[in-house]
């Protein structure tokens, strides 16, 4: 993102929603630039053997279809949402002590 395409006052939150679209743009170059050399081993592999690459991609979407993806999927949603407020607390915990730890280093 630019510097001139930014807000003057306001946070990193609000930059990102200000720029949604340089935000997806540099988000897909990220993604290419980490899995462009994932997606040529494949891209290869489907070449050089079409037939084991079609079966698995079939074995691959017959087990997903007869597991219980959706009910898995709640449970991890439900799972991280039980943690998320331990976390957030021992978070803000480690914060305020940076925080008081500086505040004291300063004043010594």
């Amino acid at each position: 993102m630019t510097k001139q395409s930014r807000p003057e006052n306001g946070n990193a939150w609000t930059n990102v929603l200000h720029q949604p679209t340089e935000l997806a743009r540099e988000a897909f170059a990220s993604l290419r630039t980490k899995c462009g050399p994932y997606f040529e081993e494949v891209q290869n592999y489907v070449i050089a053997e079409p037939q084991k690459a079609l079966l698995s991609a079939v074995a691959v979407g017959y087990v997903l279809r007869v597991l219980p993806v959706v009910r898995i999927a709640s449970t991890l949603l439900r799972i991280a949402a039980a943690l998320a407020v331990p976390a957030a607390v021992v978070f803000g915990g480690a914060r305020v002590l940076r925080k008081v730890d500086r505040s004291h280093n300063e004043a010594t």
